[in-house]
């Protein structure tokens, strides 16, 4: 599929998220989200964090399975997420249960870091986005860096991930 066609898919995705949250206004709370959330879930490519074979459906207000028993979340769920969390620009966050890293991109958007978790290494190994690199590039990497820095851990163990979270922590300050 081409380029084009996803921009299209992608602006057609914004727009059926925007409208669900004037229908849910009384639900929300409010009637729109943040116009930042909006603007970075039109910047990154959600079909390339699903499998090929899903990637004519990307962008389809659902969740997709990803393999594993794990799906990549519904975008009006991640837009309601991601707009609850008030983030700044100066902010750090941490997400734990990565899974294919879409998330950590939309977060990427709005904040200057962020740290990803991610239990289940298959995952890592098998997202479109991380799959050629090696594993200690992906186990402790910089998938985004502007505006906002993501850095995703592949844990193996407690003690590892203990180690690296203590890594992580240092480097945060």
């Amino acid at each position: 599929m081409e380029n084009r066609q996803h921009d299209l898919m992608r602006q057609q995705m914004i727009a059926e998220i925007v409208a669900d949250a004037v229908f849910l206004t009384a639900q929300l709370g409010k009637s729109a989200f943040a116009p930042r959330v909006i603007e970075a879930m039109g910047k990154i490519p959600r079909h390339e964090f699903v499998p090929l074979e899903l990637q004519s459906y990307a962008y389809i207000n659902s969740p997709l399975p990803v393999g594993y028993g794990k799906t990549i979340s519904q975008p009006f769920i991640v837009a309601l997420m991601t707009d609850l969390l008030e983030l700044q620009p100066g902010d750090v966050t941490l997400e734990v249960g990565a899974g294919v890293g879409y998330q950590a991109a939309i977060l990427s958007e709005l904040v200057n870091k962020v740290y990803s978790i991610e239990l289940i290494e298959e995952l890592r190994r098998d997202s479109p986005t991380l799959k050629n690199r090696t594993d200690q590039e992906a186990r402790q990497m910089s998938v985004r860096t502007t505006p906002g820095e993501v850095l995703i851990a592949i844990k193996d163990s407690h003690e590892e991930m203990t180690a690296r979270s203590t890594d992580a922590a240092d480097a945060a300050e």
